[in-house]
């Protein structure tokens, strides 16, 4: 449900000058992540995620956004 999302914010303040350390370590240990291929800052965070249930990114060619598994190319 919707309601039952919950951001950073919602459970920890900021880490002054560390943001980018912060949505690692969220990135990190979320129970559901999107990311971008594009991206490989999101990538390595997700692929030391342990704990997460669902991996989605975005498929340009087929407009939407799809299932992935973290440890294939």
């Amino acid at each position: 449900m919707l309601s039952d999302l919950v951001t950073r914010a919602d459970v920890v303040e900021d880490w002054a000058g560390l943001d980018f350390l912060q949505d690692f370590h969220a990135l990190m240990n979320a129970d559901m992540v999107g990311t971008s291929p594009a991206s490989g800052f999101s990538v390595l965070a997700v692929r030391l995620n342990t704990r997460a249930r669902l991996f989605i990114e975005p498929d340009v060619a087929a407009r939407r956004i799809r299932p992935f598994e973290a440890w294939t190319p």
